[in-house]
């Protein structure tokens, strides 16, 4: 979840004809508010854990759920999911809509935005299907989407521009918020020119070593130690997947004066806000793993914050992965920091910087949309968002049909996690709200 947009809102509905053994399931424990249906159990079971400070038990989780829904969700289980979901919990119950084997269950977030989880049963009682899903509004224009960010109780900002960044929506757009992963568009950017300028080559091969090894998102951490990944597929990861182990190997090799240089090369206002940059393993260790880091960080000036990097890198990344879900680190300035004007500019640089060798920037760009783009309306989408705790971004570069290229922006930043339910209720908004750019 850290860093990287992700839509793991858990399932599926498993329907393949497969063999199926019977795992003998917990009993569910009913809720007075639902009905004593083998779904309305196992929803009522589902709410108690999503509403619990407690990790969810993986044996729990594998035994009220059909063995091909957990073949499909390998290697997690649904205990991964309702992880996710605690964090936008406790939930209000609104209602519920009872079907044969199915449960819908109408939710309030913590934060008070609407959901829908349906839990599906297969005939011998199992979920073998499960979705929690945001129950966003119909977006008519732009100032419904203002005020959806605004019902989140959070800092928040909003851009939509075109190309060149001539804005027509601004709401709080020069405001400096966390970037979470969307720091990585300043990677790319001096990775394109340091290929332009013949310095790097996109088959360039890096080594992954347990130093620049760092957490997810991404998978480069869980390849063996000593072997290599190429520049091309390093910067591909990093952006698709927002790999924050692809991104450390690319800073690593860039050198990190090159990256910072590159902030202000890219029209950021104030690049002090960026400096020093930290990598993703350096954000992890000060900001939850090794004790006092984060405290000496928030009071430090240039030359300090450059010692404590040096002594990040020397730590080992032992960090607890509650605490690391659960703890906003932004207010001690921990991570990087720039506005929603500074990504546009970011995204308009690397658009005209796609240029000779450093072409396959564009398409890079646009492996992953983050959200569903209609191609007949957008034929070129680029993305890059971001979160960590307390945080949430998404940024996007798009062209129409008609040739013209529009730039949506948004940022969100709380002292207190948004959870991943509440994160996809702002991405859905933004996805429909797309529609109102050809207008």
């Amino acid at each position: 979840m850290i860093f990287g947009r992700s839509l793991a809102l858990g399932v599926l509905r498993i329907t393949a004809a497969v063999g199926m053994c019977v795992v003998a399931a917990a009993p569910a424990v009913a809720d007075p508010a639902l009905p004593a249906t083998p779904a309305g159990e196992r929803a009522a079971r589902v709410l108690q854990i999503i509403d619990s400070d407690q990790p969810p038990s993986v044996p729990e989780t594998v035994a009220m759920s059909d063995p091909r829904l957990t073949a499909a969700l390998w290697p997690q289980t649904l205990a991964g999911a309702l992880t996710l979901w605690q964090l936008s919990g406790p939930f209000s119950t609104v209602s519920s809509e009872s079907g044969p084997d199915q449960e819908t269950v109408r939710l309030r977030t913590n934060r008070g935005l609407p959901a829908d989880l349906t839990v599906h049963v297969d005939p011998v009682g199992l979920i073998d299907g499960i979705t929690m899903r945001p129950a966003a509004p119909p977006v008519h224009n732009w100032g419904d989407v203002e005020t959806a960010l605004s019902a989140i109780g959070a800092r928040h900002s909003l851009l939509v521009a075109d190309g060149s960044c001539a804005a027509t929506v601004s709401d709080n757009a020069q405001t400096v918020l966390p970037l979470g992963s969307t720091f990585k568009l300043y990677v790319l950017g001096a990775l394109a020119d340091a290929i332009k300028a013949g310095d790097v080559r996109w088959d360039e091969l890096l080594t992954i070593t347990p130093q620049v090894k760092s957490l997810p998102s991404g998978e480069l951490q869980d390849r063996p130690d000593g072997s290599t990944v190429t520049v091309r597929e390093a910067a591909e990861k990093m952006i698709s997947i927002s790999d924050n182990t692809a991104a450390d190997l690319l800073i690593h090799r860039l050198g990190r004066a090159r990256v910072e240089a590159q902030v202000a090369r890219m029209g950021n206002h104030d690049p002090a806000q960026l400096i020093p940059f930290a990598t993703t393993r350096e954000f992890f260790v000060i900001g939850w793993g090794q004790p006092g880091l984060r405290e000496q960080w928030r009071t430090a000036d240039e030359a300090g914050r450059r010692r404590i990097l040096a002594e990040a890198d020397a730590a080992p990344l032992n960090v607890d992965p509650v605490a690391l879900m659960r703890t906003p680190v932004a207010a001690d300035h921990v991570g990087w920091f720039a506005s929603a004007a500074d990504l546009c500019r970011a995204h308009a640089y690397l658009q005209h910087a796609a240029t000779g060798a450093a072409a396959p920037v564009r398409d890079i760009l646009a492996i992953n949309p983050g959200v569903h783009v209609d191609k007949a309306q957008f034929p070129y989408a680029a993305f890059k968002g971001g979160s960590s705790p307390g945080n949430l971004v998404g940024s996007w570069y798009l062209t129409d049909r008609a040739g013209r290229s529009h730039v949506v922006v948004f940022q969100i930043a709380d002292n207190r996690p948004i959870g991943i339910v509440d994160e996809n209720y702002v991405f859905e908004m933004i996805q429909e709200a797309f529609g109102l750019l050809s207008h």
